[in-house]
């Protein structure tokens, strides 16, 4: 199990440092240079201001000198934000995107869960293909698309036919920004409802497939309710495959924010990803990717190390080898 776990560890380093790598020099392979907005500013500034930075090294020189400091835990300092380091960046901004996503993850994972249970146990019912349909147009429908649609009819429609009915200025369902629970709702929904759609697929399939396995068939023989059949031999067995997928779930809903973080004005870290990009803020898109690279594959280093909590296999067969 040691030998295991290292190997695990080694490879995600491993990981991260082609991710920083590759990110590093596409980066600074895009065309144009960080200030090049600034065109009042003379040239003496501009190489005052790269020298700062350590912009003017040639690019090897430049990448050896950042992967020194990541290793110190320095990603750096913004070239667009002046006088704010990555790090406080991350610490002031990243906590609300993971609360977002968080949110998200709970309420897609439990309603994906319970709504593929449904679905399984009505099999070819009336719940079950509109459960179906329902999951389909989730996962079709993009999240910018949905996130729009809803702030006109739940924020700007559905509020609006509120505030007349009960001569209330109470927004029920606030447009943007991030301030108490209510404003939390069609953010949460809408970035969510991708990952309830995919588990309610994935789970029913796992379901439906397990139905039929001998040991249902004997458990059911035995005399056993319904209730216990399902909740004791059935899910235990069946939410297996969705487990597995958790890892990467979890990557995808946090990183998958920034269009909704953008949308709503969250002041999460999309926004400085976003910025980054188009402001060819080099130190900020590389410690953005780097960081977000690290959360991801610490997650599914964690997912892949409890998966032998939940299949017993696993287990066995690390211990056969």
């Amino acid at each position: 199990m040691l030998n295991y776990v290292l190997k695990r560890i080694g490879i995600s380093l491993l990981t991260v440092f082609f991710i920083t790598t590759l990110t590093y020099f596409l980066m600074y392979s895009l065309p144009g240079k960080p200030f090049l907005g600034d065109r009042d500013l003379p040239a003496s500034v501009i190489a005052a201001v790269n020298s700062k930075y350590g912009l003017d090294l040639p690019m090897h020189l430049r990448y050896l000198k950042y992967l020194s400091n990541v290793i110190k835990g320095d990603f750096g300092t913004s070239t667009v934000y002046t006088n704010r380091d990555i790090t406080s960046i991350i610490v002031q901004a990243f906590p609300v995107s993971a609360s977002l996503g968080l949110r998200a993850l709970v309420f897609g994972v439990i309603g994906g869960l319970l709504f593929g249970i449904y679905s399984a146990l009505h099999h070819n019912k009336l719940g079950d293909r509109l459960s179906t349909v329902a999951a389909i147009i989730g996962v079709s429908i993009p999240s910018f698309i949905l996130g729009t649609m809803l702030q006109y009819l739940l924020g700007v429609k559905f509020s609006g036919w509120i505030k007349v009915m009960f001569n209330t200025k109470y927004q029920l369902f606030p447009l943007a920004r991030w301030e108490s629970f209510r404003y939390t709702l069609i953010p949460t929904f809408v970035l969510g409802l991708g990952s309830l759609a995919s588990v309610m697929r994935m789970m029913r399939s796992s379901m439906l497939d397990v139905v039929n396995q001998d040991y249902i068939k004997t458990a059911k023989a035995k005399g056993l309710s319904s209730n216990e059949i399902t909740w004791k031999h059935m899910l235990r067995n069946a939410i297996t495959p969705v487990y597995t997928v958790i890892g990467g779930m979890v990557g995808v809903v946090v990183t998958g924010s920034f269009v909704i973080e953008n949308i709503f004005s969250i002041p999460g870290l999309g926004k400085y990803f976003v910025n980054s990009v188009t402001s060819n803020d080099y130190s900020m898109t590389i410690g953005l990717t780097l960081f977000f690279s690290i959360f991801i594959v610490f997650v599914n280093l964690i997912v892949d190390l409890g998966y032998g909590l939940i299949d017993p296999r696993v287990r066995l067969e690390r211990k056969a080898r």
